[in-house]
This record gives structure tokens, C-alpha cells and sequence, in this order.
């Protein structure tokens, strides 16, 4: 009698041909709490799947997540500490860079100007999720399809310029360094542009003249941001997960309670995640004029909406230590959505039924 594996994580794919809610990945994963499966047939491609919801693989206890492939023989069954993480076939990311004021600030721990983060930010992260990676467990090769939209935020009203540096750009390694080179350029464009309106209004103080230039106040940045990001996911293909993602340097807030709950509420309804990539330092005292990072919002609303919260150096290689073909941190932040990970209260809600369970029946 072969022995039943209780999974400790499963990996599962989700179909292309309609999304799928939150509300229905929870109920799947009820239905089968504790149920035995059978042992998973070997896939080489996606497409060999064709379920609404399919388990592509599952890791025991004790185990390693690529030495585990000879749980394909074996039976086993998802209990309530089970960490059950999503895929999918197909995923649209709109990514804002936030231009603000503030980012023109020195970042004096690492002796750098955060505009310039901006675009190193970007190709770590496009750099790593482009990579095809085998899916822990399995011997699958993961290589879903990738849309991406870059828009810029530019606080000046009187910047009469298009934000949007590229739309539905399809992005994988073939076309990475096409994308790379058109963000590269955009950047030092607008840049430029910044760099002139601010020294002309400068110039214009200077022979007494009335400067007629207005900057967006800080409190409705996140919220332009958002917005910007709402709309640039209607334009883009339906069926996928979806994702903004702001590469910011913290300086921002909500305008009041009510804007805020507005907008987590739109999100959490469309089922769009709202992550986050900081530049520059952490808080620290030699912090330039107050301008100091709002981290723990920034966590508050990436937990809010199953997002995450990246914070990059540019002074750390992200990719140098990651194996091409290896499930890395950018897959696990972009690429996978669970609802019962470590942080959540779902998953502590089961814990909790299964601690008392335990105590009343011992």
C-alpha cells in the first residue's frame, strides 16, 4: 500500500478562458481539504492542461522544492497548513514611475540620484521575470505570457507630454532588450523635459516674474497613480492576472480615510493587485528635507490587495545569484497569488480551527 504525502505547498494553474475569482481558488480549495489524489501525470507544456483548475505539483515535508519529483508516484492530500500558490497562463502588468518632486532628492546612503533608480529598478525586475523557470516539484517549463505597460507620473500640470512609454508591449527574452532600450530613452526624455521647466521658471523668478507653474500636491499622487494604472488594465487582454505595479521612493500618502477605502475597495473588486518597488534608502536621520519613505503604507495597501512590497538597491546585483531556470523571488512576487500564505488571516483562521480541534481532541 503506496503512502498518502500531505503537501506542505502545491503549486496549481489556472485557466485562460475566463478568470477565475478569489471567492471560487478559496471554495477549490476547500472542496479538496483533506481529499487523497491520485498520483499527477508529468506535463511538458501548458497547453496539456486543460482544467478550470489543475495541480501542476506539490512539495512534501522535508523536502526540497526541485527534489521532489518522485512525488509523482505517490498519492497525497492538501491539509490546512497546505500553502496552495497560483499560476497562470497569461499575466498584464501596468508598472508607474513615480517623477515626482521628491525623486529628484540625492539618496545620501548610497550617493545617488533616485531619478536614476528609476530604470535600474525596471531592468532587474524585467530581467528576472522574463526568465523561464521550472515549476518547484515538477519538471514543467514555466513560461507564461507577459504584457507589460509603463506609464510615467509627473507632477507638473504644466508638462504637456505623453506618459505612456510603451502599451501592451509583450515581453519576453526575445524582446527584453528592445524594452529596456525604449524605457531607457523615454526616461532621460522626461527627465530632460524636468530639467527645463524647472530652470525656466527658475530663470523667469529671477527678473520678478510670476511663476505660473503648479505640482500636484503629494496627497494625490498614489491615488493619480492608481487611477492611471486602473485605466491602462482596461486596454490591456482580459483573462489574465493582473497587476500595477508602482516603482515609487515612499513619498506619498492618501488625501483622506474615505479616498483610500475607495480605492482598495476598486481594486479588491477587479481583482488587481497593487505592488510596490521603493528606491532609495529605508528612513534614516540624514534624510533630505523630510523626505522620508512611507514603507509601512506602502506594505498596508500591497497586503490589502495581495500585492507585494520590493525594495531595491542598486548597489545589490538582485539577479547575480539567481539561477536561470530556478523559481526566483521575482516569479514568487509577481507571478504567484496565494491567499492562505504565513501573513494571512485565512490562514490563520485554519490554524487556529486546527489548534483547537487538536486541544479538544486530546
Amino acid at each position: 500500500m503506496s503512502t498518502i504525502i500531505e503537501a506542505k505547498h502545491a503549486y496549481v494553474l489556472l485557466t485562460d478562458r475566463y478568470r477565475i475569482s478569489r471567492n471560487i481558488r478559496v471554495e477549490w480549495f476547500l472542496d479538496n481539504l483533506n481529499q487523497k489524489f491520485p498520483p499527477l501525470i508529468s506535463h511538458n507544456s501548458l497547453n496539456d492542461f486543460d482544467k478550470e483548475i489543475d495541480i501542476i505539483s506539490y512539495i512534501g515535508y522535508d523536502q526540497d522544492e526541485y527534489g521532489a519529483f518522485a512525488n509523482n508516484q505517490s498519492e497525497f492530500k492538501l491539509n490546512s497548513e497546505t500553502r496552495i500558490t497560483f499560476l497562470s497562463r497569461k499575466y498584464c502588468f501596468v508598472f508607474v514611475l513615480d517623477m515626482s518632486t521628491s525623486v529628484a532628492d540625492v539618496d545620501l546612503q548610497r550617493s545617488a540620484i533616485l531619478t536614476d533608480e528609476l530604470y535600474n529598478a525596471l531592468e532587474k525586475c524585467f530581467r528576472n521575470i522574463t526568465k523561464p523557470f521550472f515549476v518547484p516539484g515538477s519538471k514543467l517549463f514555466f513560461e507564461p505570457e507577459i504584457y507589460i505597460t509603463i506609464v510615467t507620473y509627473l507632477s507638473f500640470y504644466s508638462l504637456d507630454v505623453n506618459n505612456v512609454i510603451v502599451h501592451g508591449f509583450q515581453l519576453c527574452t526575445r524582446t527584453l532588450e528592445e524594452l529596456l532600450s525604449i524605457v531607457r530613452d523615454k526616461i532621460y526624455r522626461y527627465i530632460d523635459l524636468l530639467h527645463l521647466n524647472i530652470k525656466s521658471d527658475h530663470f523667469r523668478d529671477q527678473f520678478g516674474e510670476t511663476c505660473d507653474r503648479m505640482i500636484v500636491s503629494s496627497n494625490l499622487s498614489l491615488i493619480n497613480m492608481i487611477r492611471f494604472g486602473l485605466l491602462s488594465l482596461n486596454l490591456m487582454p482580459e483573462n489574465s492576472h493582473q497587476g500595477i505595479v508602482i516603482v515609487t521612493d515612499g513619498n506619498t500618502s492618501f488625501s483622506d480615510s474615505q479616498t483610500l477605502e475607495s480605492a482598495l475597495a476598486q481594486l479588491r473588486l477587479s481583482m488587481i493587485s497593487c505592488s510596490f518597488i521603493h528606491i532609495g534608502s529605508k528612513p534614516h536621520p540624514d534624510s533630505a528635507f523630510g523626505y522620508v519613505p512611507y514603507i509601512d503604507f506602502m506594505n498596508f495597501i500591497a497586503r490589502a490587495t495581495f500585492g507585494v512590497y520590493v525594495s531595491i538597491s542598486s548597489t545589490h546585483e538582485c539577479g547575480q545569484n539567481l539561477e536561470s531556470n530556478k523559481f526566483n523571488a521575482f516569479h514568487r512576487a509577481f507571478f504567484g497569488y496565494s491567499f492562505n500564505s504565513d501573513n494571512s488571516s485565512f490562514f490563520r483562521c485554519l490554524g487556529r480551527c486546527r489548534s483547537d480541534s487538536t486541544r479538544i481532541e486530546y
